[in-house]
């Protein structure tokens, strides 16, 4: 059995090759290791890797050559699954259940108290849109409700991929002081663009060069 160890490496791509075909690798040998917890903002060209290294480390998908460790554990194994959050830019909701529901059921599936969940929800400001099907709420709302839903029980590794789409003015300065509270404690991985990007305590990984 795979267990988490707190002295290993939060994460750990050691000499990777992958991608989605065999012909056309994303990446070639490549290595990125990060221990602890920090920001840490992913940059790139498009077609540099910026989602394919958001989907190694859910474990999703796998590497041709190299492996993929979360604290220490395969990227692919269940194990790992308690030491990370992914939130994908790509909304799966459920359109006919509401968003209380959405937040009730995703904490106990994630062993999380759903108070919690619903206090983060009237803080981004949309407790009046509580009741509401999934597939009536806003660009906006849709947004914050997916977000709240991917971090819930924040584990050793946070990564959002473009978080901030959609989002209004209280949403971003929201969304951004629980970015800061969560590196505190945990290694965050943000892949964003425009407003919410900038962080200034963030360190720069940028795809395309070497590591």
């Amino acid at each position: 059995m795979f267990q988490f160890t707190n002295s290993a490496p939060t994460f750990v791509l050691d000499h990777v090759t992958a991608g989605y075909t065999r012909e056309s690798a994303v990446f070639k040998d490549f290595t990125l290791t990060r221990t602890g917890p920090g920001l840490s903002r992913i940059r790139g060209k498009n077609g540099t890797g910026k989602s394919t290294l958001v989907e190694l480390i859910s474990g999703y998908l796998r590497p041709q050559r190299g492996s993929v460790q979360i604290g220490g554990i395969p990227a692919d194994r269940p194990a790992a699954r308690a030491a990370r959050n992914i939130c994908r830019t790509a909304l799966a909701l459920y359109p006919q259940m509401s968003a209380h529901d959405h937040l009730v059921l995703a904490s106990r599936a994630r062993g999380t108290d759903p108070v919690d969940a619903l206090a983060r929800w009237d803080h981004y400001g949309a407790g009046e849109w509580l009741d509401s099907p999934a597939g009536e709420l806003s660009t906006g709302n849709a947004r914050k409700l997916w977000v709240i839903l991917c971090t819930l029980g924040v584990g050793s590794l946070v990564v959002l991929d473009e978080p901030f789409i959609g989002l209004d003015a209280h949403g971003i300065e929201t969304l951004r002081s629980e970015i800061d509270a969560w590196s505190i404690t945990s290694r965050v991985l943000l892949v964003a663009h425009g407003d919410g990007a900038e962080e200034s305590s963030a360190e720069d990984i940028v795809l395309g060069t070497a590591q």
